[in-house]
């Protein structure tokens, strides 16, 4: 009777390509979605202010950049993730690192006051709040 590494059609060279060729299109497509990913916006009004949350699951206080242009928020938040791992069995050392960024505009129907405007961190949830301006409509005279 044949033993079974007979009756095997590859060899385990080819099953060990294919094992490699599995974790990085894993690897690569785990990058890709973190590319499209974007950032969950929640925002209301109250009486006297606007209140734009943003949803930010692992990122620091640090990590998170809030500019003021004009009439929009930019919510940006950057990670860089390093892991080294050794692998006592095969002595290899494996590194790898990434970086990971989401970005979001928010656009509201004032000019947005830096001075006035407050953000706060709680646990994942970025809170911007600022207080609800007039808005400042110019009409031109016809010629």
């Amino acid at each position: 009777m044949k033993s079974r590494k007979d009756l095997q059609l590859f060899d385990d060279s080819f099953y060990d390509i294919v094992r490699a060729m599995d974790t990085y299109m894993n690897q690569s497509m785990s990058k890709i979605r973190d590319f499209f990913s974007s950032i969950d916006i929640n925002m209301y009004e109250t009486d006297r202010e606007v209140v734009v949350e943003a949803h930010l699951p692992g990122y620091d206080r640090n990590e998170i950049q809030i500019e003021v242009l004009g009439s929009q928020l930019r919510i940006a938040a950057e990670k860089s993730i390093q892991k080294e791992v050794l692998d006592d069995a095969t002595g290899s050392f494996n590194q790898e690192q990434s970086l990971q960024k989401v970005e979001r505009y928010v656009s509201l129907p004032f000019t947005i006051s830096k001075a006035h405007t407050k953000a706060s961190l709680e646990g994942d949830i970025l809170r911007v709040t600022t207080p609800r301006m007039s808005q400042d409509t110019r009409y031109l005279d016809i010629e």
